[in-house]
């Protein structure tokens, strides 16, 4: 197989996985091996950097984790239900907005760590 090395970062969440079921993860193209028009945003920002409108940057933080996203074992964090819905792909905003927060989170950070730094991180893998 040949292309550029460490394309997909999977970060597993053993800590939200229940004992004896698979373990949930999320897998999503690594955002330094991406074309540049994938992460820019067209928002308007304030003096401080920060968007004017923060739910237009809620909204375009979804389609860019949406457009990144390649694998996935996770559950609906709305769904209540004893049997609660997986989160299946292909991956839209609506569904990555279904995220449990501290998984979303840590989609963002890595994101962004990955787009400064090295194409590896030492708490997810890449391949």
């Amino acid at each position: 197989m040949s292309g550029l090395k460490n394309r997909i970062v999977t970060i597993p969440f053993p800590e939200l996985t229940e004992d004896g079921e698979p373990d949930l993860y999320v897998s999503f193209r690594n955002p330094r091996l991406v074309p540049l028009d994938w992460l820019r945003s067209n928002l308007a920002t304030g003096p401080d950097g920060r968007p004017l409108d923060e739910d237009a940057a809620t909204q375009e933080s979804y389609e860019r984790i949406a457009r990144l996203m390649t694998g996935i074992r996770m559950y609906n964090a709305a769904d209540l239900s004893e049997d609660q819905a997986m989160l299946e792909m292909p991956m839209t905003p609506e569904k990555v907005a279904l995220l449990p927060t501290a998984v979303s989170t840590r989609i963002v950070e890595e994101m962004g760590r990955l787009a400064e730094g090295p194409t590896t991180t030492p708490d997810s893998s890449t391949s």
